[in-house]
Formats: structure tokens, C-alpha cells, sequence
């Protein structure tokens, strides 16, 4: 599985995991360039904080939620940045293409519903993060696919998801 690493100023990343005899490699795509490194991990706090070791070098990580994306803390800089797997990236352009008539937002994958940021009848803006779904040890902010007004919010905090669950619907407008 590929993941998409968008910084604030645009630039991309392409990363890809691969386990070999040797331990874990994360192979770095930057254009024509590509750099892989075998490295070591030690998740600190679940989800969220994370310890690589590359080489001698130790490096600690802290992921958190920030519209819509994440924010990376390192070494006392925080990054913004906008992390998405392939089937994501897919699903984003589609919602895209039909941008209009997104109504419903539905789970891109089963998982259990970590956080929830919105309640029926808030305003939200495109992009907003509506709620987190943690699936494989990932968190995974759900954003709204538009502006507009919420109908409903059928989940909440807890509950337990499959791909295709309705999990936000907007009011007509």
C-alpha cells in the first residue's frame, strides 16, 4: 500500500512499507528520486506517538489531528501535513468529481469511531474534520466533503463501523 504525504507548501511524498529479512523498510518517493531506509519502531502512546530508530539514530514522533489532516511533531517543529492511502486518494477524487451532490458520508473502511466533532444542525466547512476513525492502529479524520449543514450524525464515540456505514448526512439545501 502506497500512502500520499502532502506538506503545507505542496510537496509531495510518496511512502511505501515493506518487511524484509532485515527488518522494516520505508522506501521515500521525492519525483525521480527514491531513497529506502530500514529502520526500527517502538510505538510510545497508541496512535500517537512513535519512536524510529534509523541506524544509531533514535527519533521521536507525536501525530495529531489538525483539520482534516495531521500535524507531526519533531524535534520541537510542527508540520502539518495531509496523510492518505491509495483507496483514500480514490475516494477523495471521486468526491471531487461529484462534489455537488455528496449528501452522505459513508465509512471508506470498518473501524471504531474514536472521536466525533460535530453535532446535528452544526455549519461545517469543506475539509472540516467531521470524526476520527481508528482502523489497523490508525487514526483516519473523516472531512466534510463540502460546506453545509448537518442533518444527522448516526455515530458516535465507541461505536464500532463497516465500510459503506452512513456516518454523517447533510440537510438539503
Amino acid at each position: 500500500m502506497r500512502y500520499f504525504v502532502t506538506f503545507a507548501s505542496g510537496e509531495e511524498r510518496v511512502v511505501r512499507f515493506e518487511t524484509t529479512a532485515t527488518g522494516l523498510v520505508a522506501h521515500v518517493e521525492n519525483g525521480d528520486e527514491l531513497r529506502s531506509m530500514t529502520f526500527d519502531y517502538a510505538i510510545l502512546e497508541q496512535g500517537k506517538a512513535l519512536n524510529l530508530i534509523v541506524g544509531d539514530e533514535s527519533h521521536d514522533f507525536y501525530l495529531g489531528p489538525r483539520n482534516g489532516g495531521y500535524e507531526v511533531h519533531y524535534r520541537g517543529a510542527v508540520v502539518p501535513v495531509d496523510i492518505v492511502d491509495e483507496r483514500e486518494r480514490v475516494a477523495r477524487s471521486l468526491r471531487n468529481h461529484f462534489h455537488s451532490s455528496v449528501d452522505e458520508v459513508r465509512a471508506s473502511m470498518s473501524g471504531a469511531i474514536v472521536e466525533v466533532s460535530v453535532a446535528a444542525g452544526d455549519v461545517v466547512t469543506e475539509g472540516q474534520t467531521l470524526l476520527v476513525i481508528e482502523a489497523m492502529k490508525m487514526q483516519n479524520p473523516i472531512a466534510a466533503p463540502r460546506d453545509g449543514s448537518l442533518a444527522s450524525v448516526h455515530v458516535a464515540a465507541g461505536d464500532t463501523v463497516a465500510a459503506g456505514d452512513l456516518l454523517v448526512s447533510f440537510s438539503a439545501e
